[in-house]
């Protein structure tokens, strides 16, 4: 599935809130070589009970508003 996510970056809290079908994820990390959206990554891996390595980031690398790639988790 693809997901929205508005990234607030350098923020003091480290947190996901779904808000109008997006995703406003928190990050104290700063955009620079790319540490935003490697913890943006860690964040949704953490509340969405996936594997980093099921979600990768499909636009938006230099956007405030991107999209990222969720891989289903087959369980069986």
């Amino acid at each position: 599935m693809i997901i929205e996510v508005i990234a607030h970056t350098g923020s003091s809290k480290r947190e996901i809130i779904q808000k109008d079908g997006k995703y406003h994820v928190y990050t104290p990390k700063k955009p620079i070589k790319g540490e935003a959206n490697r913890d943006i990554i860690r964040i949704l891996s953490e509340n969405l009970n996936v594997p980093k390595s099921s979600i990768s980031l499909v636009r938006g690398e230099k956007s405030k508003i991107k999209q990222f790639s969720v891989e289903a988790i087959d369980h069986h």
